[in-house]
């Protein structure tokens, strides 16, 4: 292939090629899912040894397809695909990082007596903790 994506569509059906190295299986069939109320999706993966084939056509038999909405479901694919990456290689070190961020809170309340009363102490101790960093209303005051 001479460019990464290719878009095609004559308003029933719209088809994405793309190279192999830029989309997992998983990816795909995540945002197929996601938009799966307005589209039909379909891939092949198997027929050209280069790319997936990615076909797209409307549910809604009135509406026409457009090359933005191929774009919008590209843009969906790279963002999807991104996070994925970024998860597996980094997902380890977010949960650590979260874990780390509500130890303290997690050792008030697995020790707590009464429960209720620990989550209640525990918010309110953040709060006042925290007040100069709680935005009211329209997120400038």
């Amino acid at each position: 292939m001479s460019v990464p994506f290719k878009f095609e569509g004559d308003g029933n059906l719209g088809v994405i090629t793309a190279e192999k190295q830029f989309f997992t299986g998983k990816c795909i069939l995540d945002v197929s899912a996601e938009v799966s109320c307005l589209y039909h999706v379909s891939y092949d993966a198997r027929s050209n040894p280069e790319a997936i084939i990615i076909k797209i056509s409307p549910k809604d038999e009135n509406r026409r397809l457009m090359e933005a909405d191929l774009r919008d479901f590209m843009n969906k694919l790279i963002d999807h695909q991104t996070w994925l990456d970024l998860n597996k290689e980094f997902g380890e070190i977010r949960q650590t990082i979260v874990a780390e961020a509500f130890s303290e809170a997690c050792d008030v309340l697995e020790n707590a007596e009464d429960f209720g009363k620990a989550v209640h102490d525990l918010i309110k101790k953040y709060a006042v903790e925290h007040y100069r960093i709680v935005f009211n209303g329209n997120g400038y005051s």
